[in-house]
């Protein structure tokens, strides 16, 4: 995801051949003979289906597999983060506090006001969280109010949920986890972990967060301690990915947000950089998938 310039209508796709080192930009544009729009935020593939959340030009943009456009839905405000639950779209707003739902075909079925505008979203033990910058709430059932489920004196940086535990990191370098709601949080260690940095690669292998100088792996058998396992320095960090497939993980360096930007592949089991190539700044890693 190229999120271009705000108001340039440079938005792109692009994809990077592991095997082949090749990294091919324009993917939408190719496609559809016009381009993408105005600052693309994520990306998301749902059945044989892409939804790219189109900031800058106000709509969600609908896709086949072949990236060519099967509709959009313009009037959406300034949409920025998208989560797939109960068999529908939520969105919420980069500058409105509202959630939207939607249906797998871009109507809007019905909209939450809330009580500020969420950094993020995400699942944890069938709710829809809301992460604020000092609170987390958490909706119960489609039709379910938002409710705070937890506050913090310190602004939360990241969240992740691995094997049904959320692991919360706060901005005084503080790691908690915390397995159900009506348990305690449990302190697992101090790192500094950067805004949106924490990154699961699936499986029994733990997960991996980065403070801007160093990656860390997060190993179940170290109680999901900090263990930095190579030094890697991004001058813009604009996020941190795990790809299944060629089962790596990506660190994307905006450089100061000109492009070209640096993206790095890296192995996960034993932290060797397999890759560094030139792309386009993606603004919340790859592509979702479903």
């Amino acid at each position: 995801m190229n999120e271009g310039n705000f108001q340039w209508g440079n938005a792109s796709l692009g994809q990077f051949d592991p095997e082949e080192g090749i990294y091919q930009d324009g993917l939408f544009r190719q496609a559809n003979a016009q381009p993408l729009g105005d600052v693309i935020q994520e990306a998301h593939k749902i059945g044989d289906r892409y939804y790219l959340v189109m900031n800058g030009s106000n709509e969600l943009v609908i896709c086949n597999a072949d990236w060519t456009e099967l509709k959009s839905s313009p009037g959406l405000g300034a949409p920025k983060n998208l989560w797939f639950w109960q068999g529908s779209l939520w969105m919420s707003d980069l500058y409105k506090p509202k959630l939207q739902e939607l249906d797998l075909d871009g109507n809007l079925i019905a909209h939450k006001n809330l009580n500020g505008i969420p950094n993020s979203l995400c699942s944890w033990r069938n709710q829809l969280l809301l992460v604020y910058p000092s609170q987390v709430e958490s909706i119960v059932a489609p039709n379910a109010v938002p409710q705070e489920l937890i506050r913090f004196n310190d602004n939360v940086r990241a969240v992740l949920n691995y094997q049904e535990n959320l692991f919360i990191a706060l901005d005084n370098g503080v790691l908690y986890s915390w397995s159900h709601p009506d348990s305690s949080l449990s302190f697992v260690d101090s790192v500094k972990i950067l805004d949106g940095a924490l990154c699961s690669a699936g499986g029994q292998n733990g997960f991996f967060s980065y403070d801007g100088d160093s990656l860390y792996h997060h190993q179940k058998t170290n109680h999901f301690k900090a263990k930095g396992i190579v030094r890697l320095n991004c001058e813009n960090f604009y996020g941190l990915d795990f790809h299944a497939e060629s089962k790596s993980l990506y660190l994307f360096d905006a450089r100061a947000f000109v492009a070209p930007h640096k993206v790095w592949r890296i192995n996960p089991f034993n932290a060797q950089v397999l890759n560094e190539f030139e792309a386009s700044a993606l603004p919340n890693g790859l592509l979702r998938k479903w």
